[in-house]
């Protein structure tokens, strides 16, 4: 009367867990706890919505800006751009090439080249085609020559007009030489933006270099004419090269925002704090420069707003838990002592007392929730008294013949192979190999028609591979390539029979059809504490990611060997109830079921009995 025990041991884990929860604790701090537990999900939930809120208000804040940044920095590419084709036209003017020719072959160095240099550069910086460049230079090995106003007074900036340095030119010229055309951002402070263009001779088409040609923007009216629109009271923006560096900044906010190591690289807004202060920032790009714009506001405003709503809400949310609190303590009372008219009832049915579980008129015609609970209680305790004492045995019978018609649906399988093989060896004469076959045949057809309890030690079903893997070996020829690691400790450990050879046949076949060459199949067995663990692993085939609930919702249609690994599952389900686990994976190369079982000398229903 096992099954009997089992489901009073049930009753009994389910009145500790209700003593414990309504009896040893006070059943009205369960109750307010329960409440305080919602109010604080729901006050949660609220401030979760505030923030959802605020994001959204925060992309509406993105999107409104980055419509008229876009075009911002549409602008600023386009000069950009204008500049890059000026520059260039610059250095293939026919009067420059000329006189950087004649440089170049060694020709005397007169005033009058460098004058004419100073004054073709100066004509090029009062083209009112110019985008924004208010001063040029070039370099060469044999000379530096800067256009006329850029020499003395640069007629903008006296600041601007410092020439460059040595050290300075042959960097600019390094990065030109080497990229033709470059924007360098590091002398923004004291020159402004610099680009540089590579001077190739074209008179004659010989394309060698003759010096480097260096021109001076000015970012401060170019950006304020691209960012008018921008421009609110209190804002800022800035330009960062590819390295992130900031090299360009317009504030009227009274200090500057240190964007460095807050921003990531992908973020298109984020909310920065600055010195108590929040700031909004929006991140875009400028053109083919892999440049970025940064655009902040004051957020400060938009803060304190939430944080006002946000505590009003908490206000009102412990405004209603004392509420709550007060109402619940008013009818914990009739709860109470219908709860422990329940737990006596429980207690009956713990000791095996079914007749003593009776509800009087009163209960039995109440529509309440308790009254609904009473009379399911008294209705389960008749099926249990019921299933214990007419089911039990029948029960047992019904799972033996699960297992035995399992068993069946399997043998054919495994014979239909094995006289496959035999038939192909007799018709090619391998008299010895029919003779192994036949051997290894009566070997596994001996163990697996024997009915000693539809189990099996593990060590008889590693005996029953080994035959099959010597019948498919013979079979496949070079084709099939068996290891295994079998842990010694494991042999005594029960099991249902044919539980692992499906597994084994399952990765010899179909590695076997999916392989062109020699199919690997590993086959680990070991032990971990008290379970044993077993793994069937071959390359050549995948299977599909959550195999097994697949074929047992018929999501995946089950072929011969689908259906096997189907009945193994049924099986060991019978055999060990919910003790085992089996799964179907990919690990790397190979396709992988794994087998976890408990490792028992002799099945529990046994109740300690021998195995021989």
């Amino acid at each position: 009367m096992r099954e009997k025990g089992d489901s009073i041991s049930r009753l009994s884990e389910i009145k500790e867990k209700l003593d414990f929860a309504f009896l040893n604790l006070p059943f009205r701090v369960k109750i307010i706890s329960v409440i305080v537990v919602s109010l604080t999900v729901l006050v949660g939930t609220a401030i979760t919505g505030i923030r959802k809120l605020q994001r959204q208000y925060d992309m509406l804040l993105y999107h409104t800006y980055q419509t008229v940044l876009t075009v911002s920095a549409d602008v600023l590419n386009d000069t950009l751009k204008n500049t890059e084709e000026y520059i260039k036209a610059v250095a293939t003017d026919s009067v420059i090439q000329d006189h950087l020719s004649a440089i170049e072959k060694g020709e005397y160095l007169s005033a009058q080249t460098v004058r004419s240099l100073e004054r073709e550069l100066q004509q090029y910086i009062n083209d009112k085609l110019n985008p924004a460049v208010y001063g040029m230079c070039i370099y060469m090995d044999k000379g530096v020559f800067y256009n006329s106003t850029y020499k003395i007074d640069n007629g903008y900036d006296s600041s601007l007009g410092t020439r460059f340095t040595m050290d300075e030119l042959e960097g600019i010229a390094w990065e030109a030489l080497d990229k033709n055309t470059v924007w360098i951002t590091e002398f923004s402070d004291s020159y402004g933006l610099v680009i540089a263009q590579n001077i190739r001779r074209i008179h004659p088409m010989r394309l060698d270099s003759l010096g480097v040609l260096a021109g001076c923007l000015n970012l401060q009216p170019v950006l304020h004419s691209c960012t008018t629109r921008l421009q609110q009271e209190e804002c800022c923006f800035s330009l960062l090269d590819e390295r992130g560096q900031v090299f360009y900044m317009y504030t009227n906010m009274g200090e500057e925002i240190d964007f460095s190591n807050q921003l990531e690289k992908d973020q298109e807004y984020a909310v920065l704090r600055q010195n108590g202060s929040s700031y909004f920032v929006i991140r875009g790009q400028v053109g083919k420069n892999d440049w970025d714009y940064l655009y902040a506001i004051p957020y400060d405003s938009i803060e304190e707003t939430i944080r006002k709503g946000t505590a009003n809400i908490i206000f009102t949310m412990c405004l209603c838990l004392l509420l709550a609190v007060c109402i619940a303590a008013l009818v914990l009372r009739q709860i109470l002592r219908d709860f422990s008219k329940l737990m006596h009832m429980i207690d009956n049915v713990s000791d095996t007392d079914f007749e003593s579980v009776e509800l009087d008129n009163q209960d039995m015609r109440r529509s309440d929730e308790v009254g609904v609970l009473m009379r399911r209680f008294t209705r389960m305790s008749d099926r249990i008294d019921c299933l214990i004492r007419d089911n039990y045995e029948s029960r047992l019978l019904i799972q033996e013949a699960k297992l035995q018609a399992l068993e069946m649906q399997i043998n054919p399988h495994f014979l239909y192979n094995t006289l496959e093989s035999v038939r192909c060896c007799a018709k090619l004469g391998q008299n010895d190999n029919v003779c192994s076959i036949v051997e290894a045949l009566g070997n596994m057809m001996h163990l697996i028609m024997s009915n000693h309890n539809n189990e099996i030690r593990l060590e008889e079903e590693i005996g029953l591979i080994d035959d099959y893997i010597l019948i498919q070996k013979l079979r496949f020829d070079q084709r099939l390539d068996f290891s295994r690691q079998v842990d010694p400790d494991c042999y005594h450990g029960v099991l249902p029979k044919l539980t692992v050879l499906p597994l084994v046949e399952n990765a010899v076949v179909h590695g076997v059809e999916n392989c062109p060459h020699t199919c690997q199949v590993v086959m680990e067995i070991g032990k971990r504490g008290e379970q044993i663990e077993i793994r069937i692993k071959n390359r050549g085939t995948r299977f599909a990611q959550d195999f097994l609930r697949k074929l047992r919702d018929h999501e995946i249609t089950p072929t011969r060997h689908g259906i096997g690994l189907l009945n193994v599952d049924s099986r060991l389900k019978i055999y060990f109830k919910k003790e085992y686990r089996l799964e179907f994976y990919n690990e790397a190369q190979w396709a992988v079921a794994e087998m976890t079982i408990p490792y028992w000398t002799v099945r529990e229903r046994d109740r300690g009995e021998s195995y021989d």
